[in-house]
Order: C-alpha cells, then sequence, then structure tokens
C-alpha cells in the first residue's frame, strides 16, 4: 500500500508542477498523430487539376470526382488510392475583360504563383485566363499530345477541347465545373519555357489521365445538334467571333433544351447594295445555293435582301408563331420573320456581331428557314422551337 501511495503521489506532484507542459505534449501528440492518419487515408494525388472559374466545387464534388477518376485511370503512384490534387481558383468573370482586371488580382496572383511554383498539369479554365495560359505558351499542343492526324475533331483550336464536347462532363463531379470551361493541358516539363515542379513520371500520368479523359464514351449519346445560321450581310464573322457565337448558342439552347448540347454550323454570304441601299442581283445566286445546301435552319439576313428572298418562298411564316407573344411587339414581326434589333439576343456573346456596325433601324430580319429545306420534318419543328426560343428570349436580371 505504501509503494502504490508514493506512486500516487508523485505523479500528483508531477501533475500539479507540470499539467500546462503535459498538457501541451498531449495536445502536440495528437495532433501530430491525426496528421499522420490523414495523410495515410489521404495519399499521393495521382493527377493534378487546376481549376478556374466562377463555380465552387464542394468537399462533396471533389469526392465524387475522385469517384469518377477510378473510372478511367489507374493508380498510378501505387498507393492504394486514386486522388486529385484540385488547385482551385474562384474568379468573378466580366466578358471582354482580361483575366488581370481589378477585381480578381488575388486570382490572378495565385496564378502565376501556380504555373510557377505549382504542380498543376492539367487546366479546366474559364476565357480569359485560357488567353493568358496560351499567350504565355503553357498549353501543349494537342498534335503533339494525340499525335499528327489523331486529334479528335471536336476539339476547340490546336489548344484546347470546351468541357461541354467532353462525355466525362457528365460524370458525378466533373459535371459540376461549369460547361463553358476550357480543358488543356501544359507543356513537359522538358519543353515548358516556365520551370515548375513536376517530373516527368508524374507528367505522363497527367498526361495518360487527359487524353483518357478527352476520349472517354459514356454508356450514352449524349445529343449534340447544330444550329445551322446563315449570315447575309454587308460584312461576315471573323474567326473568333464564330467562336463567340457558338457561345451564345450554347447560353441560349440550354435554356431551351437541357437534355442536349448544341454548337453552331455558320456560314455566310457577303453582299452588296446599290447607291440607293437597294440590292444587287448577281449576290442571289450564292444565297439561294447556301439556302438550298440543307446545312442551315436560322437566317440573318440584311433586310434589303429579305423581301425578295421572303417571296420566293425561302422562309417560313411566323405570324402566327408569335401571335400571342408576351416579349415581342407586333410591329417588331414582319410576315417571315423578326427585327434584330427588337431581340435581346443582340447582347448576347457572338449573336452582338451579327449586324455590324453603324447600323439603322430594322437593317436586319432574323428568318426560319421554310420546311423544304431541312432534312426531315422532325428537324423543322425542332429549330422551329428553338427559333422561337430565341426570338423570345430574356435576358436574366442577373446576368444583366
Amino acid at each position: 500500500m505504501k509503494v502504490l501511495s508514493k506512486v500516487g503521489e508523485f505523479f500528483e506532484n508531477l501533475w500539479y508542477h507540470y499539467k500546462w507542459l503535459i498538457l501541451i505534449i498531449l495536445i502536440i501528440g495528437s495532433l501530430v498523430i491525426a496528421a499522420v492518419v490523414q495523410m495515410i487515408e489521404k495519399g499521393d494525388p495521382d493527377v493534378h487539376i487546376l481549376f478556374i472559374g466562377q463555380n465552387y466545387i464542394t468537399a462533396e464534388g471533389r469526392i465524387e470526382a475522385e469517384k469518377s477518376l477510378g473510372k478511367i485511370i489507374p493508380d498510378y503512384n501505387g498507393d492504394g488510392k486514386v486522388k486529385m490534387d484540385l488547385v482551385e481558383l474562384t474568379v468573378t468573370t466580366i466578358p471582354g475583360q482580361s483575366y488581370d482586371y481589378v477585381y480578381q488580382q488575388d486570382a490572378v496572383t495565385r496564378f502565376e504563383t501556380e504555373i510557377r511554383a505549382g504542380q498543376s498539369t492539367v487546366f479546366i479554365v474559364e476565357e480569359s485566363f485560357y488567353d493568358r495560359i496560351t499567350k504565355l505558351g503553357l498549353a501543349a499542343p494537342l498534335k503533339t499530345v494525340f499525335g499528327e492526324g489523331n486529334v479528335p475533331e471536336f476539339a476547340y483550336d490546336e489548344y484546347s477541347f470546351r468541357l461541354r464536347d467532353l462525355d466525362f462532363a457528365e460524370e458525378e463531379g466533373f459535371c459540376r465545373f461549369p460547361r463553358e470551361s476550357y480543358v488543356c493541358i501544359r507543356h513537359s516539363p522538358e519543353n515548358d519555357e516556365i520551370n515548375y515542379s513536376r517530373t516527368m513520371e508524374d507528367y505522363n500520368n497527367n498526361l495518360d489521365f487527359f487524353k483518357k479523359m478527352v476520349q472517354y464514351k459514356s454508356g450514352f449519346v449524349m445529343d449534340r445538334p447544330q444550329v445551322g445560321i446563315l449570315h447575309v450581310d454587308e460584312s461576315s464573322l471573323t474567326n473568333l467571333s464564330v467562336h463567340r457565337l457558338d457561345d451564345g448558342v450554347y447560353y441560349t439552347w440550354k435554356e431551351f433544351e437541357k437534355s442536349s448540347v448544341a454548337s453552331v454550323r455558320y456560314g455566310s454570304v457577303k453582299v452588296k447594295k446599290d447607291g440607293n441601299g437597294y440590292p444587287i442581283d448577281s449576290y442571289f445566286a450564292s444565297i439561294e445555293e447556301e439556302i438550298k445546301s440543307g446545312k442551315y435552319g436560322i437566317a440573318f439576313v440584311d433586310s434589303a435582301y429579305y423581301e425578295d428572298l421572303a417571296s420566293k418562298g425561302y422562309f417560313s411564316s411566323v405570324t402566327e408563331l408569335f401571335e400571342n407573344s408576351s416579349v415581342l411587339k407586333q410591329n417588331d414581326i414582319v410576315d417571315y420573320g423578326v427585327y434584330y434589333d427588337a431581340l435581346e439576343i443582340q447582347a448576347i456573346s457572338g449573336f452582338c456581331y451579327m449586324n455590324g456596325a453603324e447600323k439603322s433601324e430594322h437593317s436586319m430580319v432574323v428568318a426560319l428557314l421554310a420546311p423544304e429545306y431541312f432534312e426531315t420534318e422532325e428537324n423543322y419543328n425542332r429549330c422551329k422551337a428553338y427559333y422561337k426560343h430565341l426570338c423570345e428570349f430574356v435576358i436574366p436580371e442577373s446576368e444583366v
């Protein structure tokens, strides 16, 4: 009993004199153990992704994304888990603004640091940062990634894909990323002008992931209709403006039919008018050839040429289509179309370039081609419904 008493007194004195030190040691020890356990559970990341966009990917979204990764890639580092390192920069995107405008300076600083000192290899980014990435020469050309002549035909340009064009974008976790995002991979450490902390082994793992993500085919066929737009005007869109128009079609279509992802098929006939503003007959043959090609469904037509084309039966009557419209006024509508300047789409990416510059009121008509210029009645009815949606489209107040 005396021995036990002395032991008790020892610990009592120890606690009395050193209780704070003991508590600190216990707390530090528990933190170290927790950190070690967390590291063991977390594992080393197999792929490194930089995401820049307006969305915030939740913890649940990250877990879902890692589950989806397990469908297409192996455990590259052999630690028993397929894990991703996701560096996330949330930005406020303003169309037309450069990546470094004043309200996202923090994101710019983190981006510039990440590309030099970070490990991110695959980029899923919004437009202004994608422009910066290409200007810095960070993105690897797709022909070096897939091989000359083997680049998938749905590539956006020589460096990237749009996320909306990838079947993998429909998988859990990855469906939370904005579909408008650009997806690319940076140069290997051996070919990158900016040194960054990647080994070739790790880079090749990320490269394998990038290729598998692009080439992934889901169990269902995503409906990707093309909206054929014929542009008859004194000027035509540049390649960049056509890309913007593709964005505009995507944006308006997703509000029209959420089960599919649309892209644009753009064609143009540049025309001139005589000194009195009347059409010149020699241009009609080219316009009619394009209309009869079956590639288009909607026409943006200079008003000077509209009357003659309408009188020849190339357009559908739309008076009944908009008879009870709550958006359009009756003087905005003509027998076979709607005046462009009455539509809210003139403020949307791509569509805003359709009427050129310094045009007078009612100088362009937006028309739906007649049924005989569609391959099937189903295609005509679908395009007709989208045309109505497009003409009555109202930009949400939150985006004005």
